[in-house]
């Protein structure tokens, strides 16, 4: 298959093997060595993965999927604690392959969470620096729906644009794939997100309280939950 495609494609990226990452609760009935407060991964998805890397015929990327809440009990930490599976997949990874890794079908926030459009934009833009962070090279939104404004949830592009698109969406195509441009990523202190590369900062307050910060010479105050992407 691959060589077929890049026979006709020699551009098209082929990747895979876009293997569900199930986490569970209480172990589950194959747990794995990978845990944390969100969960266990369960080891046969990372099974898959051993599998595909060793015997895969050609690879432009390796794909995964995966809510970050757990199979058996859903969401045991907050959503922007539940980054951390996807920090952990990530780190797994990178043990194994230098490959660009794709998160497919990402799920941020928990159906029926009580957060409001701003918080949700705000955790859905520090998924995207999260993953920056953690070397993903891109990922897809799962749930977005353009024909139902009540439920569309906002999404951070590479640019640092605020979007709203259908079903699957490019959540960072990546937020500058190329690591030589991505120069900072980080969430750690859990009230402010920020991600620079050459052209732009992007910061997020996560605090729930206004912010005042210094960019460089430029200093900018942020409003609760605010996204701002300034221009360097």
């Amino acid at each position: 298959m691959y060589d077929a495609i890049k026979e006709v494609r020699p551009d098209a990226r082929v990747g895979g093997p876009y293997v569900v990452m199930d986490s569970w609760a209480e172990g589950g009935s194959h747990p794995s060595q990978v845990s944390g407060p969100w969960g266990t991964l369960d080891q046969r998805p990372l099974d898959v993965l051993e599998y595909w890397l060793r015997y895969a015929h050609g690879a432009d990327f390796v794909s995964v999927d995966g809510r970050l809440g757990t199979k058996d009990d859903g969401w045991i930490v907050e959503p922007l604690d539940s980054l951390a599976k996807a920090d952990a997949v990530l780190a797994w990874l990178r043990e194994r392959t230098d490959l660009p890794v794709q998160w497919a079908e990402l799920y941020v926030v928990p159906h029926g969470s009580p957060l409001d459009q701003e918080q949700r934009t705000a955790v859905v833009a520090t998924a995207a620096i999260r993953l920056a962070a953690a070397g993903a090279d891109g990922a897809l939104l799962w749930g977005v729906d353009a024909t139902r404004p009540a439920v569309d949830t906002p999404l951070i592009d590479s640019a640092g644009k605020l979007t709203v698109a259908g079903k699957a969406v490019a959540l960072l195509q990546s937020l500058e794939a190329d690591a030589g441009r991505r120069r900072y990523a980080d969430d750690r202190l859990h009230e402010i997100a920020v991600f620079a590369n050459d052209d732009h900062v992007v910061l997020v307050d996560l605090s729930g309280e206004a912010r005042v910060v210094s960019v460089g010479r430029t200093t900018v105050e942020l409003q609760p939950w605010e996204v701002l992407r300034i221009s360097r």
